[in-house]
């Protein structure tokens, strides 16, 4: 990150105070300082800045600068557990979640059969829903962006599998023998 200072005769010197020596240095070249490393945990780093003009010997600051340090930005694993299967002609909803980052996402998702499923996306969760209309493996692509931090993430390759229906007979079908009394009996009813 780099910070600018303007006017004056352009003779200037830096005093940078607060930097963490852990993680970030600072360096600078006439009117810019730089502020780069790289951070090692998830914190706000706060740190004075003031800058003296050589030639006039007036100095500005000091003024403090926070920089907000995120968690990596972070998918699931394609086909996690919680974006389970799906019947065909049935109601179906999955999620997937999205952790680190800012908290200001933006979502991109292709690949989803129009016809039959989308999907939607709140903060930090993607839900895909809809009725599959068939027995087939539906494949899409999520990606997510910080729109803070300018990161992305993905896309990665999710799947649903669609399986048909489940569906019972209906009840007392002609399809069960008839029993008698005193004597085994077996029937079956198929799903």
């Amino acid at each position: 990150g780099t910070i600018v200072a303007a006017g004056g005769s352009g003779n200037y010197s830096w005093t940078v105070t607060g930097i963490p020596s852990d993680s970030l240095n600072y360096s600078t070249t006439g009117g810019t300082l730089t502020i780069s490393g790289s951070p090692t945990a998830v914190s706000t780093v706060s740190f004075a800045v003031t800058v003296k003009d050589t030639t006039t010997n007036i100095s500005v600051g000091p003024y403090t600068y926070t920089v907000p340090v995120y968690g990596t930005l972070t998918l699931p694993a394609p086909n996690p557990a919680s974006l389970g299967p799906a019947d065909a002609d049935s109601a179906y909803s999955g999620k997937i979640n999205v952790a680190g980052g800012s908290g200001n996402y933006s979502w991109t998702v292709t690949g989803l059969p129009a016809d039959s499923l989308n999907y939607s996306a709140t903060g930090g969760t993607l839900t895909i829903s809809g009725t599959p209309a068939s027995v087939t493996t539906v494949s899409f692509t999520a990606s997510v962006k910080d729109t803070s931090t300018n990161t992305t993430v993905g896309p990665f390759t999710y799947t649903i599998t669609v399986y048909g229906g489940l569906v019972l007979p209906a009840p007392n079908p002609t399809s069960l023998p008839a029993g008698y009394t005193s004597v085994p009996y077996t029937g079956t009813i198929g799903a």
